[in-house]
């Protein structure tokens, strides 16, 4: 399967809590990196029961899409079997005690998307949002699109792009940023992220 081959971890929204201790795990990132809130939960209010004659006409409607999904709930089962049952069950506890210190410390409230304002409002009024105690904690609480236009603002100031002869385009990381650049003499962009990898080398390429 094609998308296997491009995709090296596929996170399960209803196994979230693992998926995210994956991620941290597959980033070398520390799991302190991985808190989040349900932003875009749909509200009470619209929701509304899904019956069985429903679901049996949308999985054969949409075949391919189960077959999918079950294809890399699969691989997601063999990945957590590769990371310990254990291991996975000390690091979900961990990353739970880190929300909850998280959630205490910034006093989220969870607010209908009409009730909040400006960069902080859904685009949806039918989903929820959260208010929060601070500029750092508000963070959290920003939407996807505000969220992409700040981080674009970000790495438009701490991205270089350097055009060089040849080559295929790679991400580096240096001391201070991340650097984009030409990665000469590769060939075929596949993903080969490690977290011992020395800082002059390429720490993520895409096809």
């Amino acid at each position: 399967m094609q998308a296997d081959e491009q995709f090296g971890l596929v996170m399960v929204v209803e196994r979230m809590e693992e998926s995210l201790v994956l991620l941290a795990d597959y980033l070398c990132w520390e799991l302190s990196d991985m808190l989040v809130l349900d932003l875009n939960s749909l509200r009470n209010k619209f929701k509304k029961p899904l019956r069985q004659e429903l679901r049996n006409i949308l999985q054969k409607k949409l075949a391919p899409d189960y077959l999918i999904y079950r294809y890399f709930l699969k691989k997601f089962d063999q990945q957590v079997e590769a990371y310990g049952r254990d291991r996975m069950a000390v690091a979900v506890s961990r990353l739970r005690d880190m929300m909850a210190v998280l959630m205490d410390l910034c006093s989220f409230i969870k607010k209908n998307a009409p009730q909040l304002a400006g960069k902080y409002r859904p685009s949806s009024n039918k989903v929820e949002g959260f208010k929060a105690n601070g500029d750092m904690c508000s963070l959290y609480t920003l939407p996807e699109l505000s969220f992409l236009s700040l981080l674009r603002q970000k790495q438009r100031k701490e991205i270089t792009i350097h055009k060089e002869p040849g080559g295929t385009l790679g991400l580096y990381r240096t001391s201070k940023q991340y650097l984009l650049r030409k990665s000469l003499g590769t060939s075929g962009l596949k993903h080969h992220y490690q977290c011992n990898i020395p800082l002059h080398q390429p720490i993520l390429n895409w096809y």
